[in-house]
């Protein structure tokens, strides 16, 4: 989903923010699961195992561009694909979102910590390290009552040593500005700061079955709702990923005898989504 600059009323008061303009269609797989993904920063490569679940974005390079950029220019908020994978034995889900470019590389220039010639005359600045605004969160409906309890990620106030699993009180408009405590002890590992060499976000949850909202045993079939955000406040214009879109896609991991036949079930519901006017910058 692309995402553009209005002014929009949060929980925080009036601030400039990047609502949904288009939905995009998804992709979801399931089958037996087998060894765990290796990670190397690259989450297409490394999620390939039998038993990985992945949401693709459709849409392609869908994050609009200020048009002083060059044409094809790629912002490092486009995400590709999101991957899932549970370890029942270890009740560890394993994450991987793929990008485009490199994640937290706003303006597309290669470096996720440089600000290129072209974002510094439009007066925007692409931070190092997921930092200032810039936020990459991973929102989580664990009780499947259609209200996010869960932020996994870098909020829009921190950076990327930050990371983690937080409780979210904010809104799904500005999920990057709705972190609340943070879980202790924080069963998140993140692997890397994605760079040119790993390029992609990839994490760790342990004892998933205990994250709050959930009351399933590793052995039994769950399903939780997600969302992904990926952007900055900071990056002058530039769009944001919000994939599906606010309302999320439900992941369902079926019980240990559930087959290879079996389907997790995406759920795209845009009754909640705002009415959309315009654009900005180039698809």
């Amino acid at each position: 989903m692309r995402i553009n600059h209005l002014i929009f009323n949060s929980v925080f008061g009036l601030i400039p923010w990047k609502v949904a303009l288009y939905l995009c269609s998804t992709l979801i797989i399931f089958s037996v699961a087998q060894a765990n993904p290796v990670f190397t920063g690259n989450a297409s490569v490394d999620f390939h195992e039998s038993g990985v679940i992945r949401f693709d974005e459709p849409g392609g390079k869908c994050v609009g561009m200020p048009l002083q950029f060059l044409a094809g220019t790629i912002s490092g908020w486009n995400v590709k694909t999101l991957y899932f994978y549970y370890n029942r034995s270890a009740d560890t889900m394993f994450v991987g979102v793929d990008f485009y470019g490199i994640a937290g590389d706003a303006d597309g220039d290669g470096d996720p910590g440089h600000t290129g010639p072209v974002l510094a005359s439009l007066g925007g600045i692409d931070e190092p390290n997921l930092g200032d605004t810039e936020s990459v969160v991973l929102l989580m409906d664990t009780n499947m009552d259609k209200k996010y309890e869960l932020a996994v990620g870098v909020s829009g106030t921190a950076n990327i040593s930050s990371f983690g699993t937080y409780n979210f009180v904010g809104r799904e408009y500005a999920p990057s500005f709705g972190f609340g405590k943070r879980l202790n002890p924080d069963p998140t590992t993140l692997y890397a700061n994605p760079s040119s060499s790993k390029p992609d976000i990839e994490f760790t949850i342990t004892h998933f079955s205990k994250l709050p909202g959930f009351s399933f045993t590793p052995s039994e079939s769950f399903s939780f709702r997600t969302t992904l955000f990926a952007g900055s406040l900071d990056d002058a214009g530039i769009g944001d990923a919000l994939v599906p879109g606010p309302a999320g896609t439900v992941i369902t991991f079926p019980s240990t005898d559930g087959g290879a036949d079996s389907r997790s079930a995406a759920e795209n519901d845009t009754s909640s989504q705002p009415a959309l006017n315009g654009s900005e910058g180039r698809v």
